[in-house]
């Protein structure tokens, strides 16, 4: 919404003009609509601004005090646009990025270093949490990007890729099942389970992978720390089910091994969402794009 009014730009480029014939043609438009402009603003402000001559008009007293205001407020205006250009300009070097903890390591590091070879001045502001709480800060407007498990749908944020992710049991290097090609659910019912908690978004996977939950009532580990999960299965005192997202730096280190599971329903659904589809500056598709590639090479590894 234009903060001037139509009548407004009207009544100073007429009498700027000296005629109201001329100003239609700078505002490109018919002078009959300058004129009804300038009339309903005199009937709003119940006083003549202008005085209609043979030839052109000559403002009023009233007409000058009312452009020189509107002039005022005009050159007021471009400063604040200035400012708001500024800002503007600080702002969009610097993105909040919501993520939960298994791509805060390595991962992260290997994306910011990518986006700012092409965004030297790029700034992060990165939160680290579960799904439920980064969608509940994207819809509030406190982060502009989120990476996450299982987001559900929602009119509120765009959802601008999502890739599915399959998931495994993770176990030490020196494990007895880190040779099998595949492990079943009935396979490893009887191990030492660490199990994350209903907190996050793989829980309900686990649950329908393993129905028969009484068989955890004594799992060694509950915890919503996948970081304190995998430290706990590369020391080998259980095994767990994970994604190869969530055990990246261990896989790569070698101390885990991520034996594929023979169950239906072992695809997470990993999303990337902004809040507003309309208006993606050029920082967050960077992150975007570096997020995507990373996870599909780390997935095809």
């Amino acid at each position: 919404m234009p903060i001037f009014t139509t009548a407004a730009r009207c009544l100073v480029e007429v009498i700027d003009a000296g005629s109201i014939r001329r100003a239609a043609e700078i505002l490109n438009t018919a002078p009959s609509a300058v004129n009804r402009q300038i009339l309903n603003l005199e009937a709003e402000y119940r006083t003549t601004f202008l005085e209609r001559l043979p030839r052109g008009v000559r403002a009023t007293t009233a007409g000058r005090l009312m452009a020189d205001q509107i002039r005022k407020w005009q050159g007021d205006m471009e400063k604040v646009a200035d400012e708001l250009a500024r800002l503007r300009g600080a702002e969009r070097h610097q993105v909040t990025i919501g993520m939960m903890e298994c791509f805060a390591g390595s991962f992260f590091a290997e994306v910011l270093d990518e986006v700012r070879r092409s965004h030297p001045e790029a700034s992060v502001i990165a939160r680290v949490g579960g799904t439920r709480e980064l969608v509940n800060l994207l819809e509030d407007g406190e982060i502009d990007l989120i990476i996450g498990f299982n987001i559900p749908p929602s009119s509120n944020y765009w959802v601008m890729e999502t890739i599915p992710v399959a998931m495994g049991v993770a176990t030490a290097a020196n494990h007895r099942l880190a040779g099998r090609k595949s492990l079943s659910p009935a396979e490893i019912e009887s191990e030492p389970l660490l199990l994350v908690d209903d907190t996050l978004s793989l829980r309900p996977f686990v649950d329908s992978i393993m129905p028969n939950a009484s068989s955890w009532s004594n799992a060694p580990l509950t915890s919503n720390s996948i970081a304190m999960i995998r430290t706990v299965v590369g020391s080998g005192a259980g095994i767990s089910i994970l994604t190869r997202l969530d055990v990246r730096d261990e896989l790569a280190a070698g101390r885990i091994i991520l034996v594929p599971l023979d169950a239906a329903n072992t695809r997470e659904n990993l999303s990337i969402c902004v809040r507003d589809q309309t208006a993606v500056p050029a920082l967050i598709t960077a992150f975007t794009q570096a997020m995507i590639a990373a996870i599909r090479r780390d997935l095809a590894a």
